[in-house]
């Protein structure tokens, strides 16, 4: 597992707490066949139907966050 790996180096773990990610925590997970970071946009599962697609933050802000003054 990869908590395990960071646990045994104990300078993994300080720059995790500190906090930095260092190139050797993905190395690990990719022995272990872990993604860190999304290959794409579709594996972040999102959706939004707000219709300017240049701003797709505003309409998943707006689908799962109440506005205010509605």
């Amino acid at each position: 597992m990869l908590i395990d790996s960071v646990l045994e180096n104990p300078t993994l773990l300080a720059q995790l707490l500190n906090p930095e990610l260092s190139p050797q925590i993905m190395t690990i997970a990719q022995t272990i066949g872990l993604h860190i970071f999304p290959s794409s946009w579709k594996d972040l599962g999102m959706s939004c139907s707000y219709p300017d697609w240049a701003v797709p933050g505003l309409g998943i802000c707006r689908d799962k966050l109440p506005c205010r003054g509605e």
